[in-house]
């Protein structure tokens, strides 16, 4: 906050301007700077180029580098089968959940009882899950994908 109002009063002097922030008889703050509009920012400089993508990388490696278990030789050679201690439950969420248990079957004068793991799930037939259309954030990313189809005059086709 006080880099916030350091750079505040070190514009507001260079401009030669005080912001003033006043509220209406409604409530309603006025003067608020608001985001431009989507359509003024250009998005050119945010393209990846041949030399920003890294077609050997591996997404679940680290930034060090991957160490696949073909890299490390026969699985012969690893320890298997050894002793893992056993410290007890995971004190935060295991016994959180247990105790969250507690309270609800308090809470509503009921036992939850499991069902025994022998009893085979139970088959499903003709489910049909409804069509919603595409999520807003799929249609975002689409159009986005399409504005820079445009500026690159070029068209992605996954491979």
């Amino acid at each position: 906050m006080k880099d916030a109002q350091a750079s505040l009063d070190l514009i507001e002097k260079k401009l030669n301007h005080k912001w003033e922030v006043t509220q209406d008889a409604n409530g309603v703050w006025q003067n608020i700077p608001t985001a431009a509009d989507n359509a003024s920012y250009n998005y050119k400089s945010l393209v990846q180029t041949g030399a920003d993508i890294r077609l050997e990388s591996d997404p679940i490696c680290p930034s060090s580098g991957c160490n696949h278990a073909s890299e490390k030789g026969p699985a012969e050679d690893h320890p298997v089968d050894y002793f893992v201690p056993n410290f007890g439950r995971d004190k935060n969420q295991v016994l959180d959940t247990w105790a969250s248990l507690d309270w609800a079957q308090t809470k509503l004068n009921h036992v939850w009882t499991p069902p025994p793991k022998s009893d085979p799930a139970p088959e499903f037939e003709d489910f049909r899950v409804p069509d919603f259309g595409l999520d807003e954030e799929v249609i975002d990313s689409l159009s986005h994908a399409a504005d820079q189809e445009k500026i690159l005059n070029h068209v992605w086709t996954p491979t």
